[in-house]
């Protein structure tokens, strides 16, 4: 995404109104700014052809903390936040080579944050193409709030026999879905990799933010897997 300079009143930010309790609590300033054009690189999250055309991103309002008494904004994610319907956006792309290799070998694919969108895209994409090999999916987050895709991935388990989901929350469970607790890369190792059979034969696609990746790769590194089974994509957050 191409980001120009900007400088908006903080009112101007949207959110889905079931969600402003979570915004009440931001201390934000009164105008957010952006002195100089940027980029900021996103993945799809939807294959265009199942979108209708369109591009589908999954941007999340990224806020850190800071010295001061206002809260350090994302530059990208606050503008994105900005567009209303009807808004011209530039962009350019795509690029990187973080895909679904070609082949039937059983897939594991193992996520958290924002890095649901390129997992949840080549989801989608191998089961429309009628894979029948087994893909498993564990996704991280800290609680259920911030887990996007929960009920569409619950649904497309119960419509694909080959699929499985599995929702980890590292601090709470519950909320009315079935997830559990901890940390999604120590629960794909006990759920899954542990005790299968033969992880040499599959594929591993991850994505999430880096202490995640990290620990990821780790686990895998230490069970024998070679590095050609594992793509991933950074999003040095």
């Amino acid at each position: 995404m191409h980001i120009p300079d900007y400088a908006f009143a903080r009112r101007h930010i949207a959110h889905p109104e079931e969600h402003r309790d979570d915004w009440s609590t931001l201390n934000l300033p009164a105008t957010l700014v952006s002195k100089e054009p940027i980029r900021r690189s996103y993945s799809l999250s939807l294959p265009v052809e199942k979108a209708g055309g369109h591009l589908t991103l999954l941007a999340r309002f990224s806020v850190g903390s800071s010295s001061s008494k206002r809260q350090f904004v994302g530059k990208g994610s606050a503008y994105l936040y900005s567009l209303k319907s009807g808004d011209s956006i530039r962009f350019s792309g795509p690029f990187g080579d973080f895909a679904l290799r070609p082949g039937d070998r059983e897939k594991i694919f193992i996520g958290g944050g924002a890095g649901m969108a390129p997992l949840r895209a080549m989801i989608h994409s191998r089961l429309d193409q009628g894979g029948q090999e087994r893909i498993h999916f564990w996704y991280g987050a800290r609680h259920r709030r911030e887990a996007p895709y929960v009920d569409e991935m619950v649904e497309l388990a119960s419509r694909h026999s080959n699929f499985t989901w599995h929702l980890v929350l590292s601090e709470m469970a519950g909320h009315g879905v079935s997830a559990v607790r901890g940390l999604v890369h120590e629960l794909a190792h006990d759920g899954l990799l542990r005790d299968h059979p033969d992880l040499q034969s599959c594929e591993f696609y991850l994505c999430g933010p880096p202490g995640m990746l990290s620990a990821t790769i780790k686990l895998l590194q230490s069970l024998g897997i070679d590095d050609e089974r594992i793509a991933f994509d950074d999003f040095k957050i």
